[in-house]
């Protein structure tokens, strides 16, 4: 049983096991309850290692799908190309003082540091 399949294995031994039931009936002791609670718990805690293995993976490949794909259109990149073309009209503006700030942007006005 390898590690994908675990989930639906599992999942079929115990479809299996209550297969004789199916036409009488069937009382389960606390132990037969307990021991199907593992078993159910156990194969969630596989569920769920599958389905955080299969977000990875998907990420994964939509990051290298994004990487491969190149900087997006209108992009930092593309925008200091088109500032630095000649005959271009890109401008950037100029540092606006803001109060608090001495004029080239750093700490407060006034203070030592």
């Amino acid at each position: 049983m390898t590690k994908v399949h675990k989930v639906s294995d599992g999942l079929a031994a115990v479809r299996r096991a209550f297969k004789a039931f199916e036409e009488r009936g069937a009382r389960i002791s606390g132990k037969g309850v307990r021991r199907l609670r593992e078993q159910l718990l156990l194969l969630t805690l596989r569920a769920r290692a599958l389905e955080y293995e299969v977000a990875r993976l998907r990420r994964r490949d939509a990051i290298r799908g994004a990487m491969q794909a190149g900087p997006a259109r209108g992009s930092a990149t593309d925008l200091a190309a088109e500032i630095m073309r000649p005959g271009s009209n890109v401008r950037l503006l100029p540092l606006v003082p803001r109060r608090g700030t001495n004029r080239k942007g750093e700490g407060h006005a006034g203070s030592d540091s």
